[in-house]
């Protein structure tokens, strides 16, 4: 594989730059060439660059403590469905892509004539990860 050997003799910094400029699938692949891209391919600077700019508001709405002690274990870990803003909310990201995907609890949205019966009621769903605890006085 003489394009690997050649890719290695580039500056790690440099290769840095240009996997931050892929896709997580695609440093993830890299990282299996050589044990010197699987080094390279740890840097946070790469997976910071997967992250979603409020990652940081992300972590601190969480429901439960995200520990990590680099940004491709957080990336890792929020891949995996979180629940936010005290369980009402949730995001995770897309492990191929980085793309983010915010699901919003019903109760956190704002209906237009919500509170009328004639046009809107409530249904509870036992397999719902959200709360159940719906405002009794408002919603059928």
């Amino acid at each position: 594989m003489a394009g690997a050997e050649q890719f290695n003799e580039l500056p790690e910094d440099c290769i840095s730059t240009i996997l931050s400029l892929t896709s997580p699938k695609d440093t993830i692949s890299f990282s299996l060439v050589s044990s010197f891209l699987q080094s390279v391919t740890a840097s946070d600077f790469i997976w910071e660059t997967f992250l979603p700019s409020d990652y940081n508001q992300i972590i601190d709405k969480s429901v439960t403590p995200l520990n990590y002690s680099s940004k491709k274990e957080l990336f890792v870990r929020l891949c995996n469905s979180s629940l936010l803003d005290g369980g009402n909310n949730s995001f995770a990201l897309e492990k191929s892509s980085g793309k983010t995907s915010y699901i919003i609890s019903a109760e956190e949205l704002s209906i237009l004539h919500g509170e009328e019966p004639d046009h809107w009621t409530w249904k509870s769903v036992a397999e719902s990860r959200f709360d159940h605890s719906f405002p009794s006085n408002s919603y059928k």
